[in-house]
């Protein structure tokens, strides 16, 4: 009989054994859900990162599209306008060779007004705000006046103001020079003299809420002889 119960001592299992592989299955088992979780979530921040970049390039290249059609487009109209500003070389009646600014037709536009200046004898003509031909019924007018002040004594001014709104230096002094010798052009054309006539650019000075403005004074100067 005590044989039997020694036998039967031996062979119990311990106690600690059951607890120690609970343990270790449980340690098992949170390691295994911490890793598919991670795994997961890893996954998911992925294709969100890459999904804001996309996002991101896309703009990033549209913008640089856009950028570069705007260029593109401001390169065309210098070049457009320096092409038309080139000089030509035209003798006058005494053989001597003057120079001749090509009229440009930019743009051209219907409302143009004539003002006189009322602090000096001569004229201000106000452009469209892109435009720099001079429409023909105020070339009329204007080659009228030159009749008028053709005395070998009259020396012309031509003031021309730059629009400090525009687009970017560039643009806006060559809309500021290429009024100005269309201007000038009319004097040329009306037999005055080039060396009677100056012209000028100003620095975005405003009349009456315009920069698009030529100015024409008339200066009497004194017989040299």
């Amino acid at each position: 009989m005590l044989e039997e119960e020694e036998d039967l001592g031996s062979m119990a299992w311990p106690g600690f054994v059951d607890i120690l592989s609970s343990v270790i299955i449980m340690f098992v088992f949170f390691v295994l859900v911490v890793a598919s979780a991670l795994f997961f979530h890893i996954i998911i921040f992925k294709n969100k990162i890459l999904s804001e970049m996309s996002e991101y390039t896309q703009a990033s290249t549209s913008e640089t599209v856009e950028l570069a059609d705007t260029n593109r487009f401001l390169m065309e109209k210098i070049e457009e306008l320096e092409s038309k500003l080139k000089l030509s070389v035209i003798p006058s009646d005494n053989n001597e060779v003057q120079l001749y600014q090509v009229n440009t037709e930019f743009t051209e536009t219907l409302d143009q007004n004539i003002d006189e200046l009322s602090d000096a004898d001569g004229l201000i003509v106000f452009f469209g705000k892109d435009s720099i031909s001079v429409t023909e019924e105020n070339r009329v007018k204007l080659l009228d006046l030159i009749k008028d002040k053709s005395s070998p004594n009259t020396h012309v001014k031509i003031i021309s103001s730059k629009d400090p709104n525009s687009i970017n230096d560039v643009v806006s002094r060559k809309l500021a020079v290429s009024r100005m010798l269309n201007v000038r052009n009319l004097f040329l054309d009306g037999g005055i003299p080039i060396e009677r006539v100056s012209p000028s650019l100003t620095q975005g000075e405003e009349i009456d809420n315009s920069y698009h403005w030529v100015k024409i004074i008339f200066e009497e100067q004194p017989d040299a002889n």
